[in-house]
């Protein structure tokens, strides 16, 4: 039996969160922590890293997780993943 969608709130750090902004960037990076699976919705929020606060908290994009390529594979870390995401949403 499948599991149901989830919806994971993440922190991007600014550089990366305008990139998804723009549109320049259709991927995530992350460590492999939530049991990411495609379907799964993505609230990622711009999060300023040195200074530990949201840039805004109000904005957001929204992402769709369209593929999960898992570490173990295409030399990417056991612990990582990479997320294939197509924005479906996004709140200045």
């Amino acid at each position: 039996m499948e599991r149901p969608v989830k919806t994971h709130d993440l922190k991007v750090n600014i550089e990366n969160y305008e990139a998804l902004w723009e549109r320049k960037k259709n991927s995530e990076y992350r460590i492999n922590d939530r049991d990411y699976k495609a379907g799964d919705i993505l609230l990622l929020r711009p999060y300023v890293t040195d200074k530990k606060v949201y840039l805004n908290s109000h904005s957001f994009i929204s992402a769709r997780v369209t593929h999960v390529s898992y570490g173990g594979t295409f030399g990417i870390p056991k612990k990582y993943c990479v997320l294939s995401i197509q924005i479906i949403f996004m709140q200045p």
